[in-house]
């Protein structure tokens, strides 16, 4: 990593104070409020799924890191395979209202009002 870059890396590893626990804890919370609310509570997840899916689609291609437009996400959010697996485990766990908003439903109100 070439020197400006490093002290960039640096600052931005020195700014993280979160440990793995309370980023667990925070996605836990995340699924818990979606699921109060009429959202699906799978897209509390699903963010994190899609960047977790893009770094190992870069590995296997033989790139090292990660993609530089997402290089300030993967910084301050530690991705891998233990977080998802804990993301799936709190969707399982917690119940929803009963009422979701998905974009089905939004799709298919939307032909019943001829939209």
């Amino acid at each position: 990593v070439g020197g400006n870059r490093y002290g960039e890396i640096k600052a931005k590893h020195d700014y993280i104070v979160n440990s793995p626990e309370d980023e667990l804890y925070a996605d836990k919370l995340a699924v818990e409020l979606f699921a109060k609310t009429t959202y699906k509570k799978e897209y509390a997840g699903n963010f994190f799924k899609r960047l977790y899916e893009i770094r190992l689609q870069a590995m296997k291609d033989g790139k090292e890191g990660v993609p530089s437009n997402l290089m300030d996400i993967y910084y301050t959010h530690d991705i891998n395979e233990p977080r998802i697996q804990e993301l799936e485990k709190a969707l399982k766990e917690v119940k929803t209202t009963g009422k979701e908003v998905s974009s089905d439903a939004f799709k298919k109100m939307k032909r019943k009002l001829g939209k």
